[in-house]
């Protein structure tokens, strides 16, 4: 049998998709396979070849192999029509060739039979080549069972030419389909490396960012623990047409260490530190004043700026560096008004595109902010979902994302004072009865109320735990912890106060808060995850300025605080614990 003609018929073999559905889906989407070698057995007689592209349209599995792309000289094309078949593609033809392809004395006059193939997505940290440079493809195509090919024709003995009809044994082959493999550009963690252990399971987000838009379908980003016993991570999809996609990664309880968070795709690969450690109050702590702020903060962002409201409108304030810069000019919207932030840099609020006002949906991750309009912004969780009244039907709410603002039926007519969420889907709210709010935790469309003392619940985190302040026995707020297994859990007040409220929760489990302290007036504390309190007047002391207000707190216990100085002046410090 001709040479070139077997070498043809190992061209019909690159095809393949398989166990993974989408593998089969990016094979039809995209265009031409790749083969980089194949074999075949014939009477004996093992021949290879590879490093040739075959031609295919986008939107098909069909394929069409031109003799002469193959070097071979003649006017037909073998077709091979494909279709899927559970988690292969199996590629049939039977074409009779016009003219009779004659080599010496074997005329060949129709191949037929079937290539069965498997597709494999190729993994993110894989670097395949093809023809000595990185393969473009994402779909690795590997022989699957019932591969068959049959070669009928006759061979010429004079005086006739005998027929024949011969099965090619399909060995192996390996080729490349699919859709072009976006590189990652950068994978980052929201939180800071450096983080207190937690007695609860606790969660970080994080971004992958791709160095082009990803194409229809997506693009799968492979993400993997160096210690995944105690730090889980799952591969991610980044969304049609984007560059980038959020994660979230699980830290067991009490763990203390350090492990890498590995992202890759296309061959490149990113790595982010995730570490936790015992943490302890050291008297006295450090305090840093802020410099240059010309406004009042309200907010810690994990990168360690500070969110402030100026005369022209909030702005992002950078501690090391004394810089400002102005949300509007990072939005693309004017007059932006944070209204809720999470420390990843998710922030919520409202603003003017043009005349009209809008409600904004932002992290740091995006050129530009989304825009909503028609609804007034309340709560915003770490994963980019954010609570809204819909002003066009009072009593309505809708969830805010980067697919839109839709109802939420189950929520009708609900008042809210306030609303904070968590990775878990979860928002920690102020539930209004009678004028009067109490503690509860909304999941999806569904309202769970916490207690019935009049309060709020100020934050929750991703284990669950939520919490907050209402009214004890004696009438006066109170700071409590709720989780799913023990319910309201009373917390201690700061030592010689009678009241406390909640400001800010991290996920540690420390919160921070302000106090009545009677004779001292307000005093900002802080209590750790096992319920110890301190009082910062008593372990931060700055000459001549009194601080009376906690704003927030940062995962790595860093609280922003608001002082007094002697004639009254409004100072701002940053105390690390």
């Amino acid at each position: 049998m001709n040479r070139k003609l077997t070498y043809c018929l190992l061209a019909v073999l690159t095809a393949a998709t398989a166990a993974h559905a989408d593998a089969i889906d990016d094979v039809r989407r995209g265009t031409n396979l790749r083969f980089i070698h194949a074999q075949a057995r014939l009477d004996g007689e093992t021949f290879t070849a590879g490093e040739w592209l075959i031609p295919k349209p986008a939107g098909t599995l069909d394929i069409t192999v031109p003799l002469s792309h193959l070097g071979i000289s003649h006017p037909d094309s073998v077709r091979l029509t494909g279709a899927r078949s559970g988690s292969t593609i199996i590629w049939t033809f039977n074409q009779s060739l016009s003219p009779t392809l004659i080599s010496g004395s074997t005329h060949i006059e129709r191949l037929s039979g079937q290539i069965v193939a498997q597709a494999l997505l190729v993994p993110g940290t894989a670097t395949p080549t093809c023809g000595g440079v990185a393969c473009a493809y994402d779909v690795l195509l590997i022989p699957g069972p019932g591969s068959k090919i049959f070669v009928e024709g006759c061979q010429y003995v004079w005086p006739a030419c005998w027929g024949f009809s011969k099965e090619v044994e399909v060995r192996t082959f390996r080729a490349f389909g699919g859709l072009p493999r976006p590189l990652l550009a950068s994978v980052s963690l929201d939180l800071p490396g450096s983080r207190c252990a937690s007695s609860s399971t606790t969660y970080a987000g994080g971004v992958v960012t791709l160095e082009s838009m990803a194409p229809a379908g997506g693009a799968t980003v492979d993400l993997r623990s160096t210690d995944p016993s105690h730090v889980q991570v799952r591969p991610v999809i980044v969304p049609e047409g984007r560059r980038s996609a959020r994660f979230t990664v699980a830290i067991s309880p009490s763990w203390t260490g350090s492990a890498q968070i590995v992202a890759s795709a296309g061959g490149a690969i990113g790595m982010a530190l995730v570490d936790r450690h015992a943490c302890y109050i050291t008297i006295p702590p450090s305090v840093l004043r802020l410099l240059l702020m010309q406004g009042r903060p309200f907010g810690l962002l994990a990168d360690g700026r500070v969110l402030f409201r100026g005369k022209a409108g909030d702005a992002l304030y950078d501690p090391k560096s004394q810089e400002s810069v102005d949300l509007s000019s990072l939005l693309k919207l004017s007059d932006p008004t944070v209204v809720a932030y999470t420390p990843g840099g998710e922030l919520l609020g409202n603003a003017k595109q043009g005349d009209s006002p809008v409600a904004f949906l932002w992290n740091m991750h995006q050129e530009e902010a989304r825009a909503y309009k028609d609804v007034e912004p309340v709560g915003i969780n770490p994963l980019g979902l954010a609570l809204a009244r819909d002003l066009t039907a009072p009593g309505e709410w809708r969830a805010l994302d980067e697919t839109g603002a839709r109802p939420l039926p189950k929520l009708q007519s609900l008042m809210l004072s306030r609303a904070a969420g968590n990775s878990a889907g979860q928002f920690a709210v102020g539930l209004l009865s009678d004028q009067k709010p109490m503690p509860a935790l909304v999941y999806e469309d569904s309202v769970s109320v916490l207690s019935q003392f009049e309060g709020e619940a100020v934050d929750t985190i991703a284990s669950g735990m939520v919490v907050g302040h209402a009214r004890n026995a004696q009438g006066q707020m109170q700071p409590f912890r709720w989780e799913p297994k023990k319910g309201l859990v009373w917390q201690p007040l700061p030592s010689g106060c009678s009241s406390a409220t909640v400001k800010d929760l991290n996920e540690a489990g420390w919160f921070t808060g302000t106090a009545d302290c009677g004779k001292s007036g307000p005093v900002p504390y802080l209590t750790d995850n096992v319920g110890k309190v301190i009082r910062i007047d008593q372990v931060a002391q700055e000459k001549g300025v009194t601080f009376v207000e906690a704003l927030a707190l940062s995962d790595t216990n860093t609280v922003l605080l608001r002082g007094l100085t002697s004639d009254g002046a409004d100072v701002y410090y940053l105390l690390h614990p």
